[in-house]
């Protein structure tokens, strides 16, 4: 009875020190991503920007983003809600992208941003929406190759 008692007791013990130790779906895709850009607005469609990077920081259960664009600027991204859905991480949140003009001068711009991770970070694509910029943005963020504008 006693040697029963011990084995339940260390099964228990080992239960509870796995559970503490599982990696939450932020931590899982946290890293940097070379990636590149597509954006469309009421101006234009699929401009295509390369050489960005996007840096993942897991906060427990949340994720920060920054992106760095060559082209758009810098994002960033913080308290982002994150959920494994099978394979993926899926993520979506609020922040500002200080967007470079025309003039060089930056101005930040409210942004929303939604996007899906695969959890062994084969994959990563981030959708920032800034409704405010040039009738309403969609600035697409994948790593990957850039496909050939047309």
């Amino acid at each position: 009875m006693k040697f029963l008692k011990k084995m339940l007791f260390v099964a228990a013990a080992v239960l509870m020190i796995s559970a503490c130790n599982k990696e939450t779906a932020s931590e899982k895709i946290e890293g940097s991503y070379a990636c590149y850009s597509s954006a469309s607005c009421a101006y234009f469609q699929d401009m295509i920007g390369e050489g960005d990077t996007v840096t993942i920081v897991a906060q427990e259960e949340n994720a920060d983003i920054t992106v760095k664009s060559t082209t758009w600027g810098t994002a960033s991204f913080s308290g982002l809600t994150v959920t494994e859905e099978g394979d993926n991480a899926i993520l979506s949140g609020n922040g500002t992208i200080a967007m470079p003009g025309m003039d060089g001068t930056v101005s930040n711009y409210d942004a929303t941003v939604n996007g899906t991770v695969a959890l062994d970070k084969s994959t990563m694509e981030l959708t920032a929406t800034l409704p405010s910029v040039m009738g309403g943005m969609t600035i697409v963020f994948k790593n990957g190759t850039a496909p050939v504008s047309k």
